[in-house]
């Protein structure tokens, strides 16, 4: 087992230093299936009905049926054991379709220890950086990795998720963001 996910480590990381055709703006509409077959997890379902199997699905924290938009990087020199999917694909970023902050009370976070869901957070991404914004009458965080970036309402609620490099797709439809303050950053 330690060998074929070194092996898909391997993989994954030689795909991701390879020239590949890129969508980045997260507008690709999929419906998350849920899988019981080897290897298939996940499946990402597009509206023609072809199956994509996400290689970093464990990133996502997805549930069936969900309706998410996302963009992608399909991996044609890549093989699977789940043999259900029409293409294997490394998801650049993905939000839960329709999904922006609500207009809500929030909690005004000043030290992310002492809210229990960012914390909780902190010790599944481990990030490098969170910064929170204002956001109509509430806030938003951004918890920022080495790879990823995670757009979190004020309650907790994940809404997005892009590549640090990439430009956030997620926030540029959210444009009364304001007033960003780093609450925040790792010590090295």
């Amino acid at each position: 087992m330690r060998i074929l996910i070194f092996s898909c480590y391997f993989i994954f990381s030689i795909a991701c230093n390879a020239q590949k055709k890129l969508t980045k703006s997260c507008d690709i509409s999929v419906r998350v299936e849920k899988s019981d077959l080897d290897g298939c997890d996940l499946l990402l379902v597009l509206p023609d009905g072809r199956k994509l199997l996400p290689v970093n699905h464990e990133e996502m924290r997805l549930e069936d049926g969900q309706n998410v938009l996302i963009s992608y990087i399909e991996e044609k020199d890549m093989a699977s054991i789940c043999m259900a999917e029409d293409a294997i694909v490394i998801v650049t970023c993905w939000q839960l379709e329709g999904r922006i902050p609500a207009k809500k009370e929030c909690e005004d976070i000043r030290d992310p220890f002492e809210s229990s869901w960012l914390s909780r957070i902190m010790g599944e991404i481990d990030p490098v950086i969170i910064e929170k914004y204002n956001y109509r009458d509430g806030f938003v965080y951004i918890c920022k990795t080495s790879s990823y970036n995670y757009l979190y309402d004020c309650q907790g609620t994940l809404l997005c998720v892009y590549q640090a490099e990439e430009q956030p797709p997620c926030r540029s439809k959210t444009q009364e963001l304001s007033d960003k303050r780093e609450i925040w950053v790792k010590h090295r």
